[in-house]
């Protein structure tokens, strides 16, 4: 496993790949439930980043599980394996576009809805979830 992680922190940097207990415990976690703890918790910042640190993974054989802005209540990003890394995507959370006619908008993976309504208000809008 360590050469995995020492692929993964040659991709994206040592600071992106975190492999301490208390952390990758918590990235184990949703809200009901608790799944398998990943290998590493990797927090890229940028597409490439996001690209690089799936290569690195599926290539040491580890399985790849997105996490967007944070805690859920639907268990969709829980690791169901040892041998994964959690993708913490919270670092791609810019709100890339806003259609004020179609009332649509174009976020990355990490954008939350707090971003989302930061981005909305100076139009009057908000977002409905």
């Amino acid at each position: 496993m360590s050469s995995s992680i020492e692929s993964l922190r040659a991709a994206l940097g040592a600071d992106k790949v975190v492999v301490d207990p208390a952390t990758r415990a918590l990235y184990s976690q949703d809200v009901y439930r608790a799944g398998a703890m990943p290998s590493a918790v990797v927090s890229p910042t940028s597409v490439a980043e996001v690209a690089a640190a799936v290569r690195a993974a599926t290539t040491a054989g580890l399985a790849v599980f997105a996490r967007g802005g944070g805690m859920s209540y639907t268990d969709a990003y829980l690791p169901d394996r040892a041998a994964s890394i959690v993708l913490d995507l919270r670092g791609l959370n810019r709100v890339l576009e806003v259609n004020e006619d179609d009332l649509t908008a174009l976020v990355e993976a990490g954008c939350t809805w707090a971003d989302l309504d930061q981005a909305l208000a100076p139009m009057g809008l908000r977002a409905v979830f």
